[in-house]
């Protein structure tokens, strides 16, 4: 169960294009993020689609259907994670311009848990999106999808520590 939980959390972090990079990026609007490209010269917000690319096709396996119905999950949820995002960082805002002021604790507590409470649901769709996607994997192709995202994650970190030690 732990290693299932693991996977979600690491597919999280690789499929959603705030929290996947180590990089100031993850603090950026949808928004802005849209606006940026890759040093591949696609637009931010459209991540490696590996059920997509031949090639991590051929190395997992993925069919057509398969490619077809992963395809169908992620574009039916990510304007929802979109949505929810642009009203995070909206409400955020807000609170940040709430706390600049004079407010009573129990009126900040209220903003807090709003905030909190939009965070958690975003979290929850994710999660959710992640596991139908699993779900769409066979047991053969899991470890083979682990392994892959593995590999990307590490060369993220990789080139953000190159990015990093190159500012200063």
């Amino acid at each position: 169960m732990s290693r299932q939980c693991l996977w979600l959390l690491s597919a999280v972090l690789w499929l959603v294009p705030a929290a996947a990079t180590g990089s100031t990026q993850a603090n950026e609007t949808p928004h802005r993020q849209d606006q940026r490209q890759s040093r591949e010269g696609r637009p931010q917000d459209q991540r490696w689609k590996w059920w997509i690319n031949p090639d991590d096709r051929t190395e997992l396996g993925i069919t057509d259907q398969q490619s077809a119905e992963i395809d169908r999950i992620f574009e039916s949820t990510l304007p929802e994670l979109r949505a929810k995002s642009r009203e995070l960082d909206r409400l955020e805002k807000a609170l940040s311009k709430t706390m600049e002021g004079v407010i009573d604790v129990a009126t900040l507590t209220r903003e807090v848990d709003r905030v909190e409470k939009l965070r958690a649901e975003m979290t929850t769709t994710r999660t959710v999106m992640l596991y139908r996607i699993r779900q769409v994997l066979s047991p053969e192709q899991r470890p083979k999808m682990e392994a892959l995202r593995a590999r990307r994650a590490e060369a993220r970190r990789k080139q953000a520590d190159r990015d990093k030690d190159n500012r200063h």
